[in-house]
């Protein structure tokens, strides 16, 4: 039976204030090799507990898919458990997922294609209703594209857009990775545009089996060096190139 690793939990931010129940919830991507790269067709698990319980074993429910009135249901048996997210051809990595409160989305990033930038890593973000999806495509592209100073390294490993630092309408956000060197802090600043009308720029296609967001994507990334504590990129015309692109 496949194993699960690297678990990460849904993020609502301090004390969980904006939590949507009495439940902790817990995303575990699922391993069908030992090499450490990106899974395929890999997918995400997902695990809940009483905030209450968390010390114990017994408590804990594994996602095991939907009823007939499309509503999650869960089991206590492991080997029951169905991902929650699956791209069979693209895969995944590691996860962060986190619950934009303004926007009324939980946001999930992952790894996918390929750990490496010789391989065309790439980034997925994905946002959904509920924990449990549906899931649609806010971008998934090779990070070296979608801005500059997301990822110069040569690998990626971690996104998350901190719970801390987004703005009170959910627009406005700061995603924390690990770059743009090995095992350095990198904070990239942005905003989400949202699509609500046919002239707005069509978001990105979707990998197999996920949907297409009615977030457009995210918009514009500005780096922060974590020791210089200065905006780069400021009239950069190379940035307002690639602006127009978005």
């Amino acid at each position: 039976m496949p194993a699960f690793y690297s678990p990460t939990f849904l993020q609502f931010g301090k004390d969980y204030q904006n939590a949507r129940d009495q439940y902790v919830y817990i995303y575990a991507n699922e391993a069908q090799k030992s090499d450490w790269n990106v899974q395929k067709p890999g997918g995400i698990s997902l695990i809940r507990v009483p905030k209450n319980q968390i010390e114990s074993f017994s408590a804990y429910e594994y996602f095991t898919g939907f009823d007939s009135n499309n509503q999650p249901t869960w089991s206590k048996n492991l080997s029951d458990r169905k991902p929650v997210f699956q791209d069979p051809n693209n895969g995944n990595m590691r996860t962060s997922i986190s619950y934009n409160a303004g926007l009324k989305r939980y946001l999930l990033i992952t790894q996918q294609v390929n750990r490496f930038a010789s391989n065309n890593y790439h980034i997925g973000v994905y946002e959904a209703p509920e924990p449990w999806g549906p899931w649609k495509t806010v971008l998934f592209n090779n990070p070296q594209n979608v801005g500059p100073g997301l990822n110069t390294g040569p690998k990626t490993v971690y996104w998350n857009f901190s719970n801390k630092w987004l703005s009170p309408d959910g627009r406005h956000f700061v995603l924390v990775y690990t770059g743009p060197g090995p095992d350095e802090w990198g904070t990239v600043e942005g905003d989400f545009i949202l699509k609500t009308t046919q002239q707005d720029t069509t978001p990105p296609s979707a990998p197999s089996r996920v949907k297409v967001s009615l977030i457009q994507r995210i918009l514009r990334f500005f780096q922060f060096p974590l020791v210089k504590a200065s905006l780069l990129l400021g009239g950069n015309s190379k940035l307002a190139t690639l602006l127009k692109t978005f």
